[in-house]
């Protein structure tokens, strides 16, 4: 899988897909996300919108795990973002990820 981005517009918040270790933990937040923290709220909305966009219905303890996951530092809303992305890919492709 090449990398690529996943930008949410309503927030602005930008994302590089990749596997974690192509990027470096750091590289989640200094590749495209530096300054990118914007707080829990446009956080959770970047969330919420990423699994709307990949066509899933939250119920309320779906929207509950993504307030708590908003809360955290960006690194780790990042790379809980590319997995989802990640993951729909394979999905939808069939086609797994392989080692590099």
């Amino acid at each position: 899988m090449k990398p690529y981005s996943y930008r949410h517009e309503a927030t602005a918040l930008q994302v590089r897909i990749a596997p974690v270790e192509t990027l470096g933990f750091d590289g989640l937040n200094s590749l495209l996300n530096v300054a990118q923290h914007r707080g829990a709220e446009a956080q959770r909305r970047f969330l919420a919108g990423l699994l709307a966009d990949a066509g899933l219905c939250l119920g309320d303890g779906d929207r509950g795990a993504v307030n708590w996951l908003a809360g955290w530092e960006w690194p780790t809303v990042a790379a809980i973002a590319s997995w989802i992305c990640r993951a729909q890919e394979v999905a939808l492709t069939g086609e797994k990820e392989t080692d590099q």
